[in-house]
């Protein structure tokens, strides 16, 4: 497939099931900033596009997610970092936040504790540095059996019949700042920054329903009732229904040694077009014997940001830009090249 790239940035092309379950073409642009000073400039050296998850060390969880998804019904803001103590100086717990335009999140980060009692948390060990992750998140297996389904890698559910046999199981170091958790029967909400696991009960739910009709009629296309939310990783406070627009202000607070980042992203505006091949190429979409193509030789493609990967200890901020059009059939080629620029 030729991709004529009149930008900075990298292009694929992706060919996969959209939205109303339609096979679709998917562009995917991504950019690559650096963090300095005086806010974003272009990396000199772009990220690719991923073809895979970036892991969070032995976890089993991502620090960020492939940038393969066919769609996403609206936008995530992923910060892939850690949080700081104030001036590097151990601390038994540190507020940390999110702030993209007048959206604000905060949590709580505490270090490595247990309880001591029912309603008594051990104090927390003094850290320095601690990567953020869903592992560090309220969730996991309770130590008397019984896992938390929204993050079965995490910590701190506690699921037991006598209270004294809560004593010496770990709490979760993130907690949201509203609801502090007071005693080992307490459930919050699973919070973060990063990227909720695949396993979660809610992208679970979102894959569908894996039977024997799905077998026998579907395979190996998604079942009927899968939603396209599966492919927002982010957590719910940081998805944004109707993209970004791309020019939005972040600020991130203790989630750098310096304590405060403040960054505007560039708002730069993108266009594409798809080009088809023409009805007299044998064995395309169109042609003899084949599915009419799905519309027009050359059709502009509306292209959304819907990922925004923040990587303070990095300083990069990874931007990817995503859009469909439809195409006849998966199997049958259809789109001969891809257009992608600027727009003035």
């Amino acid at each position: 497939m030729n991709i004529d790239n009149e930008t900075p940035f990298e292009v694929e092309v992706l060919f996969g099931i959209g939205p109303e379950s339609r096979p679709v073409v998917t562009v995917v642009v991504k950019a690559t900033y650096e963090i300095g000073d005086d806010g974003l400039t272009l990396a000199a050296a772009q990220e690719p596009v991923a073809y895979a998850d970036e892991p969070l060390g032995d976890s089993g969880i991502a620090r960020w997610e492939a940038d393969t998804a066919p769609f996403k019904p609206r936008a995530d803001v992923i910060v892939a970092g850690s949080v700081h103590a104030p001036a590097g100086q151990a601390a038994p717990y540190v507020e940390a936040g999110v702030r993209v335009g007048e959206r604000r999140c905060g949590v709580r980060v505490f270090g490595d504790r247990v309880w001591e009692k029912a309603s008594r948390a051990g104090q927390p060990i003094p850290f320095t540095e601690m990567e953020l992750g869903a592992h560090l998140a309220f969730g996991g297996v309770s130590p008397a059996g019984g896992v938390w389904e929204e993050n079965p890698v995490g910590k701190g559910f506690v699921k037991v019949e006598k209270k004294q046999e809560a004593k010496g199981a770990p709490l979760a170091n993130i907690e949201p700042l509203e609801k502090p958790v007071r005693t080992w029967d307490d459930h919050p909400e699973t919070v973060g920054f990063g990227v909720v696991p695949r396993c979660a009960a809610s992208r679970i739910a979102a894959l569908g329903t894996f039977d024997e009709r799905w077998r026998t009629e579907r395979s190996p296309l998604p079942p009927e009732d899968f939603r396209l939310d599966y492919y927002n990783a982010a957590y719910r406070w940081l998805q944004f229904d109707g993209y970004l627009a791309g020019d939005e202000e972040i600020e991130l607070l203790r989630l750098t040694a310096d304590g405060r980042l403040l960054f505007r992203l560039p708002g730069v505006a993108l266009q594409a077009a798809i080009h088809r091949f023409a009805p007299d190429t044998p064995g395309v979409a169109g042609s003899e014997a084949q599915p009419p193509a799905a519309g027009p030789r050359e059709e502009a493609v509306e292209l959304h940001l819907d990922t925004c990967v923040v990587r303070p200890d990095d300083h990069l901020v990874c931007l990817t830009w995503r859009g469909v059009a439809a195409v006849a059939d998966l199997m049958v080629p259809e789109v001969e090249g891809v257009a992608v620029r600027l727009r003035a």
